[in-house]
């Protein structure tokens, strides 16, 4: 897979590594949501009814 030897190519701890390694981690969630387009690519609406929620809580 191009991603995997690129990344063994660029050397660690710079941008480019990072970046290909965080794509690497979640390629699996990637090719699910490029399958099916109804998989949203993020929780933020889920994420914006906890909010209330939270702010309510005692930290």
């Amino acid at each position: 897979m191009w991603r995997r030897l690129e990344r063994i190519r660029v050397a660690d701890g710079g941008g480019i590594a990072v970046a290909l390694g965080y794509g690497l981690k979640r390629w699996k969630a990637l090719g699910r949501y490029l399958h099916d387009g109804d998989v949203s690519i993020d929780n933020n609406h889920v994420e914006r009814l906890m909010r209330p929620w939270a702010m309510g809580r005692n930290a």
